[in-house]
């Protein structure tokens, strides 16, 4: 890659010269990422339903867990070593988060939704998921954040609406 003024200073990364080949081991459009220091991995999910974990490094393919419809958002929560994705289809009337096992890929838990889910992320603080969901109907512009607590892999469910 050149920088603007001369050559990058960043050093050389397998990811820049082929992010997009290697985003290709995905089984659709990329819809979400985000990293997990603790993985040295970057979590993609995309719009077939499949979360991916690729090494940072290397760029590999670490993990590959499926969903049942496009994939809206991912996160990782350090020291739990869960995968957290949420998916959507407004044709299935599907809006979920699953948590997912980094080591096994087996659901840990998973949350259903009425309202389309758009965005999740883990806030390790509150040891828990915060999730943002919409209703897309033209005559209804309504919305609600959730935060649920992991405990015990269960999902304890906190509403809020927004107006």
């Amino acid at each position: 890659l050149e920088h603007i003024d001369g050559p990058s200073p960043v050093p050389s990364s397998p990811w820049a010269p082929s992010l997009c080949s290697r985003m290709a081991q995905c089984r659709g459009p990329v819809s979400s990422l985000c990293h997990a220091a603790e993985l040295d991995a970057v979590i993609a999910g995309d719009v077939s339903g499949g979360v991916h974990v690729l090494n940072s490094t290397t760029a590999e393919k670490q993990r590959e867990v499926c969903c049942e419809t496009a994939v809206t958002s991912v996160a990782y929560a350090p020291g739990l070593r869960a995968l957290i994705s949420a998916e959507g289809s407004m044709a299935k009337d599907i809006s979920r988060v699953t948590v997912w096992d980094m080591d096994s890929g087996a659901k840990r838990a998973e949350m259903n939704y009425g309202n389309f889910l758009c965005s999740v992320v883990y806030a390790p603080e509150l040891h828990a998921i915060v999730s943002g969901d919409g209703n897309f109907m033209k005559d209804s512009k309504a919305g609600q954040d959730a935060v649920e607590e992991l405990k015990d892999c269960h999902l304890q469910e906190k509403h809020r609406k927004l107006r």
